[in-house]
């Protein structure tokens, strides 16, 4: 036997070792090399690229959006904020970095040949400017070491663009935003309590309110998880590259201050926090409560009137007893 064939032989001797142990101690076999786990983003969305083997049960990305590892999901040397799992966008709402998961809302996610590819806007993250993630997918279970990622940054308004207004009158707010190209949808997320943990939680505000396309929702969501009801259509006109929405005061509860966002697409474009401070609201005219008070003095009088009827007639029913009292006083003359 010559000595190629002794090396080759002890080398499958030894696979074949191998192989067994794995077997005996749950270990994985041995794989062809496959492609590392990839983040690349754009001004818009953050893509993610996983490698797998087999037919994966699930694909997962967990996110790091602060790039803390002490909050939210601790496992993996990272604090996730948001999982992905099958094109499933998940936001943290456990406690004390224990497993605990809210649906958000369906991204893209396909997989094939043995890659997967799963792409989510920044926006439905918060808007990170930098991010940590890991990669998992099942079975066999294969986790990457821990991506780190600098997004890139949301690309500059023109300066011919219209800035984003927030402004009011009387009866109404006005939202007034640039877009470019022809916008599947106009948004605008309005915190009518200032108060970013109530409501809908994204873009540093918590919406209670939100007008997408004319139509006004309320928000029903849990735990600042995605979660609207309708309420009713408003104004929301977009032309010439300006989108402009307005809504009555009273159908947002007559906020005396608001912080509100405002969203296009496609592509999409979502403005800075804007604010209308307490006293920058225009207040609500008092004409209306000058003539309920008006008719309710007619009442008064109207029931003064009433009274002094009613002491007509009492007047009148004190007569009739004196006419029978004469009547009476006839009858007794004339039986005398």
């Amino acid at each position: 036997m010559s000595k190629l064939q002794k090396h080759s032989n002890a080398f499958q001797l030894k696979r074949s070792h191998a192989l067994v142990l794995s077997a005996a101690f749950g270990l994985a076999p041995f794989a062809m090399a496959q492609s590392a786990p990839q983040i690349t983003s754009d001004t818009s969305n953050v893509y993610y690229q996983i490698p797998y083997s087999g037919t994966p049960t699930w694909v997962r990305v967990f996110v790091d959006t602060d790039r803390n590892a002490s909050t939210g999901y601790a496992g993996n040397g990272i604090g996730s904020s948001f999982l992905i799992e099958n094109g499933n966008l998940y936001r943290y709402t456990g406690s004390n970095g224990a497993w605990g998961w809210t649906f958000v809302k369906t991204v893209s996610s396909v997989s094939s040949n043995g890659m997967a590819k799963v792409t989510i806007s920044k926006a439905d993250l918060g808007s990170p400017a930098a991010i940590d993630a890991v990669t998992q997918t099942s079975a066999p279970t294969v986790t990457s070491a821990k991506l780190t990622q600098t997004l890139a940054a949301v690309a500059a308004t023109p300066s011919s663009t219209t800035a984003p207004q927030i402004t009011s009158d009387a009866s109404n707010f006005y939202y007034q935003a640039s877009y470019s190209g022809t916008p599947n949808w106009v948004r605008v997320f309005i915190d009518t309590d200032r108060n970013a943990s109530t409501g809908y939680r994204g873009y540093n505000i918590g919406s209670n309110f939100l007008v997408e396309n004319g139509n006004l929702y309320r928000y029903t969501g849990s735990n600042g998880a995605w979660g609207w009801a309708f309420v009713k259509t408003v104004s929301s006109v977009a032309s010439n590259g300006v989108a402009k929405v307005t809504i009555s005061k009273a159908d947002l509860g007559s906020p005396s201050a608001m912080d509100a966002v405002v969203q296009t697409d496609s592509p999409l474009v979502t403005s800075t926090k804007l604010s209308l401070a307490s006293g920058a609201i225009a207040p609500t005219t008092t004409a209306a409560a000058t003539t309920t008070t008006a008719a309710a003095t007619t009442t008064t009088r109207a029931a003064t009137t009433t009274t002094a009827a009613a002491t007509t007639t009492t007047r009148a029913a004190t007569t009739t007893t004196a006419a029978a009292t004469t009547t009476t006083r006839a009858a007794t003359t004339t039986t005398a």
